[in-house]
């Protein structure tokens, strides 16, 4: 690989990515938004390998106050977040993760519990209990 190549992609963050990938898969990733719903156990570790392969954007959608059992699996969180939205209460940690990538929480209209998903996301990472859930009352 040519400096060329490499342009724009932080080879001391993304070594093992571009030893595997490859560059231009690398630059691919980094144009990525992808929308990630739900945020208990499994899905704040799927945010935190989606966050630091680089991608552009990462949406978290989780409309859910944190309970006390989130506190054993969601390792964000703190017993002082009981009863607070689970997402927003992660996302400053997962910001920290990686710069290069714009985290961000997606809010939930009033009344509405699924958001418009327009083209700006095009991976949907989901956790379906939850998907299931939020899709039979959809706003668009």
């Amino acid at each position: 690989m040519d400096n060329k190549e490499l342009k724009d992609v932080d080879e001391g963050l993304y070594s093992r990515q571009l030893y595997v990938y490859g560059a231009e898969a690398q630059r691919k990733m980094q144009q990525t938004n992808v929308l990630l719903v739900g945020l208990k156990g499994l899905g704040v570790e799927i945010a935190k390998n989606i966050i630091l392969s680089g991608v552009r954007s990462v949406g978290i959608l989780d409309p859910e106050t944190v309970k006390i059992s989130d506190l054993g699996s969601q390792f964000y969180l703190t017993p002082t977040d009981v009863g607070k939205p689970r997402a927003e209460c992660a996302i400053s940690q997962l910001k920290e993760l990686n710069k290069y990538v714009n985290v961000h929480h997606v809010p939930v209209k009033a009344g509405c519990r699924l958001p418009y998903l327009d083209e700006r996301f095009s991976r949907i990472t989901t956790w379906s209990a939850l998907l299931e859930r939020l899709s039979k009352n959809r706003c668009t």
